[in-house]
Order: structure tokens, then sequence, then C-alpha cells
């Protein structure tokens, strides 16, 4: 099913869940995961329609937590530890507090399960410690974790993490550009020109959230080329600019089928109003 086509206002907050609604029935992870820092009524009611709609409703609801750090939020991340140990790892992005951690040890006590690993180097975003580093070299060692290892570096500016950009980039240029965000300096535009010479469009991930001429000048650029980067890049961004991408983004469904429909549909999620990387950006334990 294709939603009606969706104006958005500047005061869009209504709009936010109508699309959420539209799209959660048949994309129940990416529709859960996208509330990310949602604390509303709204948000719950949703939430609530997920938990009991698949195991992919609840793998996305329990990402969708993050941000919120509510005896409700951490009440239910427990609830879904059997079903969702990677989902509920990275819902805690950036989060440094003691109830998390017990939560991550929890987790790694799976980490031979798929995914495991990859959400608990997701679940450390923005967290520049000596216990998260701890956690980070252990994860290193596995080959599969590296593209989240490098998303999970978000917001963290230290000599360890730029080895780690450094020694993949050419590798996994999307992955490192995503892990550029929320830095700024002339170290980050370094990276940049690296990686815009290996994939122009993966730079439009370090721009996640970014208001920046060169951020919009790369989203009008591949708006049609890559609509999940342009749709992701918005999260964050609450201006009439950004809704008006938004606007064009949710009229390209009507545009599209298949596979190509569904990037678009999960772009517009990704961007629609947060998500658990952006959130470790935002809070602070």
């Amino acid at each position: 099913m294709k939603p009606e086509l969706i104006s958005l206002e500047q005061d869009s907050s209504h709009n936010i869940y109508e699309i959420y609604n539209n799209f959660k029935a048949e994309e129940p992870f990416y529709s859960g995961a996208c509330l990310a820092g949602l604390d509303t009524p709204e948000a719950w009611e949703i939430r609530l329609y997920l938990l009991g709609h698949s195991k992919d409703g609840r793998r996305g609801v329990a990402q969708g937590l993050a941000g919120i750090r509510t005896e409700k939020a951490y009440e239910l991340r427990v609830n879904l530890l059997e079903d969702a140990p990677e989902s509920v790892a990275r819902s805690l992005a950036g989060d440094d507090s003691e109830i998390a951690w017990q939560l991550r040890q929890k987790i790694k006590e799976r980490l031979d399960e798929a995914g495991v690993a990859n959400g608990l180097a997701e679940s450390i975003a923005n967290i520049d410690t000596p216990r998260a580093w701890e956690l980070r070299n252990e994860l290193l060692k596995d080959r599969q974790a590296i593209s989240s290892i490098l998303e999970g570096l978000a917001g963290v500016n230290s000599e360890a993490a730029w080895k780690i950009r450094a020694d993949y980039v050419n590798e996994y240029p999307a992955f490192v550009a995503g892990s550029l965000i929320g830095l700024s300096g002339q170290r980050v535009e370094a990276m940049r020109k690296q990686i815009a010479s290996l994939d122009e469009q993966a730079v439009l991930m370090s721009y996640t959230g970014s208001n920046e001429p060169k951020a919009w000048e790369l989203r009008d650029k591949f708006l049609n080329i890559n609509p999940f980067f342009v749709g992701t890049s918005l999260a964050g961004i609450d201006n009439k600019k950004a809704n008006e991408t938004r606007e064009r983004l949710i009229n390209m469904l009507t545009l599209n089928t298949g596979e190509a429909y569904n990037k678009v549909r999960k772009g517009i999620l990704q961007g629609l109003h947060s998500n658990y990387i952006f959130e470790s950006l935002k809070t602070a334990a």
C-alpha cells in the first residue's frame, strides 16, 4: 500500500505521526526504530501496535527507545532482550549510565549471536571513555563488526578514533563518513575530501543533522540518486527546507516500486525525526 501524498507544515508533529502510522504495517522495523527520542503518547501508541505486530516490530521498538532514559523505557529494554538483543544495544547509543553498562554486559553474554557484536559497537557512539574503548578494542577482533564500530565512533574525536577512520576509509567510506557525525574542524573536512574522492554520495552521511550549505548542495544533487542517504541526513533538522525535502521524498513514492520504493520509504523514516545515532549526540548520561 502506498500512502496518500502528505504536505508537511512548519509545525509538523501531527504529520510526523501520520507518516509513522501510514508505514507501520508495511515497514514495522523502521517505523519503530525511527521513533528514537520520542517519549509522547502518540509514539507510545505506535510502539504498542508494533509490539503486537511481529518480531520486526519488536526489534524496531527496542532500537527506537534510543534517547529515552525513563524507568518505563529501561523496563521495556529488559523485556525485549530475549527477542532483540542487538536492537536493545543500539537503543543505548550515547548512554554512559551504569544501568546502560549493566544491559551491555547482559547483551555481551550473547556475543556469538548474529548482529549482537554490531549492536554493541554502535551502542557506544559518542562515548570516549576507557570503558567504551575496552569494548571497542575487543569488538575490533570481529571483522564482521568493523562497519558498526565505525558507526559507533560518531561524536568521538580522540586519536584512537581517528586511527580507526584512517585504517578503514578506503574500504568503508560511507561508514567512516557516518563516524564524522557530530564532529567539525579541519580534520573532518580533510576526511570528507578523501571520502569524496572514493564515493561522493557517502559524504552526505557525515552531514546528518547539518543545515550547512554544503549539506544542502549534496542533498539536492543526490535526491533522485540516493534518496535513502538524503532522507537519513535530515534527522534532527526541523525547518521549512527540511520539511520541503521530506515532502519531495514522500511524493517520490508514487514514482517508484519494489526495492526502489522501499529505499525511499526507509530514507523518509530515518530522517523524519531522529535515529539512534543522532540521539547519541543529543543526550548525556
